[in-house]
């Protein structure tokens, strides 16, 4: 795929979808006002910090992109693009907790 084609791509389809995906799942488990807050209260609720709670949601999406890798990958429910999309999520929500714990 040509550089044009990729970035036409990416920033007419892959980010918006991202982005999409981000806010309606995003309150759905989080609620309104902080994108954190389910990654902070199951991590209270277990004893570990939220990014450790975070990686194992992220860890899921990057299982199953590997069995796509491995020609393995069989999901009727979710599409490898949708689990490459909640992987980016994840991840930046991830840089989302970094830059939490820079400010404070």
């Amino acid at each position: 795929m040509n550089r044009e084609t990729f970035e036409k791509y990416v920033d007419e389809i892959v980010l918006p979808e991202i982005k999409k995906i981000r806010m309606s799942k995003g309150i759905n488990y989080s609620g309104k006002e902080d994108y954190l807050r389910n990654f902070k209260s199951i991590g209270e609720e277990l004893g570990i910090p939220p990014e450790k709670v975070l990686w194992i949601y992220l860890r899921k999406h990057l299982d199953a992109i590997c069995s796509y890798v491995r020609g393995e990958y069989v999901d009727d429910t979710e599409t490898i693009e949708s689990r490459i999309y909640d992987a980016i999520n994840y991840l930046l929500l991830l840089l989302g907790i970094f830059l939490e714990k820079d400010i404070k």
